[in-house]
């Protein structure tokens, strides 16, 4: 933002903005959004996505608006074998992967699980670096609605708290 407020002469980001929005442009969905792009520069792939080094873009916009995307029922069918999958679906799958939280990673593997079918445990948790019992607990969770809305734990799970130890 700094190199566009100093090549535009302007010290307001607002002044920024409106000069991009003349060119179409995109924010890069890594990064925090802190990188900028030019549709006319971008060539996005397949799956509407393309990425400059380690930054990168989507025909989408934000992270959240493309993993929907990505995973609309319909949209890419089951999930595919991992060696032949591209690196944009992988990069773009273990992205949003990162971003959940523990109950949500489970649920998400899961949920992948379950639209693959058959020998798909294993695969989903080579994939997302799982155990592949915690991809089996994920669709079985699922499958029998067994899934707490408020905790991401079960009551009682995790470490055992400890009492600080004083001196006597």
């Amino acid at each position: 933002m700094a190199e566009l407020m100093a090549a535009l002469g302007s010290d307001a980001r607002r002044t920024v903005f409106r000069k991009l929005n003349e060119l179409n442009y995109r924010t890069s969905y890594s990064h925090r959004g802190r990188y900028y792009t030019l549709d006319r520069i971008a060539e996005f792939g397949e799956f509407g996505l393309w990425s400059y080094r380690d930054v990168w873009f989507s025909i989408h916009g934000t992270l959240l608006s493309t993993v929907a995307a990505l995973v609309e029922p319909g949209a890419t069918g089951a999930f595919p074998d991992t060696s032949i999958m591209p690196d944009e679906l992988r990069t773009a799958i273990i992205l949003f992967f990162s971003v959940l939280d523990e109950k949500l990673r489970r649920l998400y593997a899961g949920l992948e699980a379950l639209k693959t079918g058959r020998g798909s445990d294993a695969r989903i948790a080579e994939l997302l670096g799982l155990d592949i019992t915690t991809v089996a607990r994920g669709r079985r969770e699922l499958l029998d609605q067994d899934v707490e809305i408020e905790r991401v734990r079960r009551t009682g799970a995790g470490r055992r708290s400890m009492e600080k130890k004083r001196r006597k």
